[in-house]
């Protein structure tokens, strides 16, 4: 593919390489110096060199190569089924074998593979595995069958085993505690050992329950600065019955609790229903306590429409859900202060007042 570039005013005197790199999307300066020095980028047409100054007005040809994959096609890559049925087909990946298209591997990945031996059909892939690791994937056959184990995953439903290749003699148990960050490749998403203080390793926030709170402060003690980003990302969390909601609304809860106990008590205030509804039963049913229960509620119920999605008609139609779930939030609020225990999947922990936390040995059995 060629591609021609007019050098701006303003880019004047820049470096070949530089301004190549500014203006193409997507490739590095050293894949861009390396175009250079294979011939495949001229200068009014001629060869250049990468530390090369343009000049406003010239016309810089890039010719870059097709790529391409060594390895072999689709159809010529093993795919070992362990087994399969109308819901589901579980493959033993084998190493080397990506997951999805990249700009490296287009071809030869196992979505590919996937459309290569069931054409037509809806293919779903449950979980990943690295390009490098083998091991069981499960692909999903419909979307009935995806949701579900999605799910499953999700909520750490699925026993895992894993084989690790290692040097030396390891004990048989322990733990391997060593910080990560991001590190400076050139794809910037390898993960590798940090420095020793370094906010960006792990185990400073291991064992938190509020992580996130925690990074925050391990960022704002090294005098630097947290920036929220602009764009808001909505989580929806699906729970399978109202005891997980009510685990997960105490967890949360009680997290608060441990890392700010003081706005955690204010936060009264913010369950104006039930705070209205229990001075009104100790007023007796005085007028003045039931004119303020009454005055609470409408301006709940019009809240709560305003700020719904709008265009959502059955808003109005779950209001008498609002005081419901006002009340049993109060109630949850409340049972926070009694107890320093949490259910985090299928383990019981015990959170400390700095916002850590530590396993207790009773597990919680799969239902």
């Amino acid at each position: 593919m060629q591609t021609v570039l007019t050098v701006p005013d303003d880019n004047t005197g820049e470096r070949l390489d530089q301004f190549v790199v500014s203006m193409l999307g997507g490739m590095s300066r050293s894949q861009v110096q390396r175009l250079i020095k294979n011939g495949h980028i001229h200068v009014a047409g001629l060869d250049a060199k990468s530390n090369q100054p343009v000049k406003a007005g010239q016309e810089i040809t890039v010719d870059t190569p097709e790529p391409t994959e060594a390895t072999p096609q689709p159809e010529a890559l093993p795919l070992p089924i362990l087994y399969q049925d109308a819901d589901v087909i579980v493959i033993d990946k084998p190493a080397g074998l990506p997951m999805h298209t990249t700009a490296k591997f287009w071809r030869n990945t196992l979505t590919a593979l996937l459309r290569e031996r069931y054409p037509g059909q809806p293919m779903d892939v449950a979980h990943r595995i690295d390009r490098e690791t083998s091991g069981v994937l499960l692909i999903a056959r419909g979307r009935s069958a995806a949701s579900f184990l999605t799910r499953a995953f999700a909520r750490r439903e699925v026993d895992k085993t894993y084989l690790a290749l290692v040097k030396g003699h390891p004990p048989d148990s322990g733990r391997i505690d060593r910080p990560l960050r991001l590190l400076d490749t050139k794809s910037r998403i390898m993960m590798g050992p940090a420095p020793e203080g370094d906010i960006g390793g792990l185990p400073a926030i291991a064992d938190q329950l509020a992580d996130d709170y925690r990074l925050g402060e391990l960022t704002r003690e090294r005098g630097l600065r947290t920036v929220l980003s602009e764009v808001v990302v909505e989580t929806v969390v699906e729970e399978r019955s109202l005891l997980d909601l009510l685990g997960h609304e105490l967890r949360w809860l009680r997290t608060i609790k441990a890392v700010r106990p003081l706005g955690y008590s204010l936060a009264f205030v913010t369950f104006a229903l039930p705070v209205a509804l229990i001075g009104a039963a100790l007023a007796g049913g005085a007028r003045l306590g039931l004119l303020a229960l009454a005055v609470t509620a409408l301006l709940r119920l019009l809240m709560h429409g305003y700020w719904s999605p709008a265009g959502e008609r059955s808003t109005w139609m779950r209001l008498w859900a609002v005081p419901l779930h006002d009340c049993t939030l109060f109630a949850v609020w409340c049972w926070g202060f009694v107890g320093q225990r949490v259910n985090w999947g299928h383990s019981r922990l015990r959170l400390a007042q700095d916002g850590s936390v530590s396993r207790l040995a009773t597990p919680i059995e799969n239902e």
